[in-house]
Parts: C-alpha cells; sequence; structure tokens
C-alpha cells in the first residue's frame, strides 16, 4: 500500500470515529418526550379470586397499571372501591368503601402488576355489587378504571341516602358542581336519610375536608348523632367551614358509622370553593430519577389556576402567582431549583427545564405557589428511582470520551507511523 493511501486510510478511520462520537454526543439528551397533555395511565387485566363473597369476607385479586404514554408518571395511586347499582351500560350509581395504595413511578409504557386484598364491608350484600380498580394522581384526579361483578350474601343494613346537595342562600347545587362561596355567605352540606330496615339505626355522621392546593392538611370534623326509627328518615344540615375565608377549592367526604364503627349508610365526597386566589398543583413527573452534576433535569408540571363559577359562569382573566420548585436528593440536599412567575389561568400543563447541582439517585420534589408571600398552593412527591434504570447522559458521556481516547492513541500511532516511512525513505 502506497503512503498516500494509507494517509487517506487513516484520515477515514478518524473522520468515522469523530462521526460515531458526534452521533453519540447527540443523543445525550433528556429522553423527554414534550406532549403537552395529561397522564393517561389505565387499569387493565382485573381479576378476583372467586364471583361470589360473605358480607365480611376478604377478596384477593389483582390488576394491571398501564401507561400509555411514552412519558413516565410520577405519582399514581390504585383504588379498590366496592361500588353497586351498575346500571345497563355498565357504570356503578353507588359507591360504599375504598382503599387506596400508592405511589407508584411507571416509566413510559410501563405495566405493572399489583396485588391486592379487599376486605368487605360487614352491613352490605346484595347481587348488584362489583369491584372498581381506578388509576389516580396524587391530587385525586381519576384517569382510568376497570370494574368486576360480584355478589354479596348476608344481612344488609344499609341506610338510603334519597337527597344530598349544597346550597347557598336559595340556591341548591350537586355534590360535585364547586359553587362558590363568597365572604358574606354561608354554604350548606344538605342530606336526607332513610332507614328501610325493621329496626332503629344510630349513625354518627363524620365529615373530612382539604384544601385541594394543600392536600396534607386535613380537616376532621363531627355532625351529631342521629337516630332513625323503622322506616322512618332524618333531615342533616350541616354548615360547611370556611377556613377563614381563605380562597381555595375545598374537597371533602362523609361518612355514617355506626357506634360499633360499621358503615350504615354510603360514603359521598363532595366539593365547593371559596371565591379568591386558586391555584392547584395536580401532578409533577421527572424524565429522570438518577442524576449526575450538570444533567439536564426536565419537570412536567400540571395545574389549574382560578376555577369557574357556576353562580355567574365567569372565570378569572389573569392568575400570575410566584411559582416555585425544589428537587432534593436522598440525603436532603438540594440538587434543583426553578423560581419565576407564572399564570396559573394559562394552559393546564408546562415543561421546566432545571440543571442538577449534584448527583443524586433518589429525588424528593417540592413545589410551592405564592401571592405577595401568602402561600396559594403546596405539593410534594417522593420520586423513587426507577429499578434498572440508567444514566443515558452519563454512559454516553463516558463512551465519548473512550472515543475521544481512542482518537489521540491513532493519531499519535499514525505519526510515529509516517515519521518512520520519512526516515526509511531517507
Amino acid at each position: 500500500m502506497s503512503l498516500l493511501k494509507k494517509i487517506s486510510f487513516l484520515v477515514f478511520i478518524i473522520s468515522m470515529i469523530i462521526g460515531a462520537a458526534n452521533i453519540v454526543s447527540a443523543q445525550t439528551g433528556p429522553a423527554f418526550s414534550d406532549t403537552k397533555s395529561q397522564p393517561e395511565v389505565y387499569i387493565k387485566d382485573l381479576v378476583l379470586d372467586k364471583t361470589a363473597y360473605q358480607a365480611g369476607d376478604t377478596i384477593k385479586g389483582s390488576f394491571t397499571l398501564l401507561n400509555i404514554k411514552d412519558q413516565a408518571v410520577s405519582d399514581v395511586y390504585s383504588e379498590v372501591t366496592l361500588a353497586g347499582d351498575y346500571q345497563p351500560n355498565t357504570l356503578a350509581l353507588v359507591f360504599y368503601d375504598s382503599q387506596k395504595s400508592g405511589p407508584y413511578y411507571l416509566q413510559g409504557n410501563e405495566a405493572r402488576k399489583i396485588n391486592f386484598t379487599y376486605v368487605l364491608p360487614k352491613a352490605v350484600a346484595g347481587d348488584n355489587l362489583g369491584i372498581q380498580v381506578s388509576a389516580l394522581l396524587g391530587t385525586g384526579f381519576r384517569m382510568g378504571w376497570s370494574d368486576f361483578h360480584i355478589k354479596v350474601a348476608g344481612k344488609m343494613g344499609i341506610v338510603n341516602i334519597t337527597k344530598a346537595f349544597i346550597s347557598i342562600g336559595d340556591s341548591k347545587f350537586g355534590l360535585g358542581v364547586g359553587p362558590a362561596v363568597n365572604e358574606n355567605e354561608k354554604a350548606f352540606l344538605e342530606i336526607t336519610l332513610v332507614n328501610p330496615t325493621k329496626s332503629t339505626v344510630e349513625i354518627n355522621p363524620m365529615v373530612k375536608i382539604y384544601n385541594q392546593a394543600i392536600p396534607s392538611v386535613v380537616k376532621n370534623l363531627t355532625v351529631g348523632s342521629s337516630k332513625i326509627l323503622p322506616n322512618g328518615s332524618v333531615n342533616i344540615k350541616y354548615e360547611l367551614p370556611k377556613f377563614d375565608n381563605k380562597a381555595g377549592i375545598y374537597v371533602g367526604d362523609i361518612q355514617f358509622p355506626d357506634a360499633s364503627g360499621v358503615e350504615r349508610a354510603v360514603e359521598f365526597g363532595f366539593r365547593y370553593v371559596i371565591a379568591g386566589d386558586v391555584a392547584v398543583i395536580k401532578g409533577l413527573t421527572l424524565d429522570r430519577t438518577i442524576v449526575e452534576r450538570g444533567d439536564n433535569i426536565n419537570v412536567t408540571l400540571d395545574y389549574s389556576g382560578t376555577p369557574f363559577n357556576v353562580r355567574n359562569s365567569s372565570v378569572k382573566v389573569e392568575a400570575v402567582y410566584d411559582l416555585d420548585v425544589k428537587l432534593f436528593s436522598e440525603t436532603g440536599k438540594l440538587i434543583a431549583e426553578y423560581n419565576k412567575p407564572m399564570d396559573f389561568n394559562q394552559g393546564t400543563q408546562t415543561v421546566l427545564a432545571l440543571k442538577a447541582s449534584d448527583t443524586a439517585s433518589d429525588l424528593r420534589a417540592e413545589v410551592t405557589v405564592k401571592k405577595g408571600g401568602a402561600v396559594l398552593a403546596e405539593y410534594q412527591s417522593s420520586l423513587p428511582a426507577i429499578q434498572g434504570q440508567k444514566n443515558t447522559e452519563t454512559e454516553s458521556s463516558n463512551l465519548v470520551w473512550w472515543i475521544i481516547l481512542a482518537i489521540v492513541i491513532l493519531a499519535i500511532v499514525g505519526s510515529y507511523y509516517l515519521k518512520g516511512k520519512v526516515k526509511t525513505k531517507k
């Protein structure tokens, strides 16, 4: 082979290696899909150990959480509910009892099998019942569900709820509507209970309410006991708390246990709004949870601003508040932070670009929304490392350095080779 051909061959090899290095470098960015939509996690393959039970039995079953998006979801919960009064369209109208588990971190397109047990209430029986399993975000947003129909034998001692609504003045609203309550107004939860049994039932209603923007603060309240005679009824009118007129979307549920703690009526939820500045963080997802110093981290934030006012069909045009997002390592060290004003009435999702200041293998996120120093919303989420997850940036970066080292070695060998040829010719 002539000297010119050898030089050309060496240049070709080096250019190929440099090209490979460039390709690898182009792929070191975060594997992130900039999809501006809510997470979608469905329930698949719901299976129970049998179809007929006795009241108070323990059900054993399994289901699969399926993330149909390419984007990971870090704050998924599952909820197992005993439902009833199924209609011809397969939808349940009554929900008796539920239990929640999680959170789960699902990678993009991941399917994860979950095993569970559930103890049936002793006071619920019937042929038109079912176990409904739902996939929820941490804020309670329901993404998907599946039902498995069952029969439960036993004595039915449930009190029927014939009416339930929220009233403000002379206006009445459905439990899920969320009417706005102004500073000088009062709102009431009104319920009518009917006892279809042949014995007197005494219930002790219990109410649990929290601000959707700050779900960690829960207020537990008692309504007072009520005795319902056989085939009789009772009306309950409960004034909803206004929390010192602190603006927000308030979510609650009411339970009806008897003196022994057995649920004697269907637990149900409701919501109402204290008018004012409102912001809610609905979910947070990272594109990676294992990071090295200097790594890019994309944070997908789902949120909402001022709720639609059903009483006057209006919504606040602008809701600009201070958004602060902090990411902490497994040791509690601050790894990255984002702090800028944002209009919470514009859109429902945003992607924030952060950069890691240190290494971490287990991230925790804290989000705070403020206006004038007052906290409007808080959100915390533990983001465990995904099993088997690899740091693609670090691996690709290491590969690039190995390729550069190979180029340097080839260049040195080539230079000595050419010098040797030159000396030989002399």
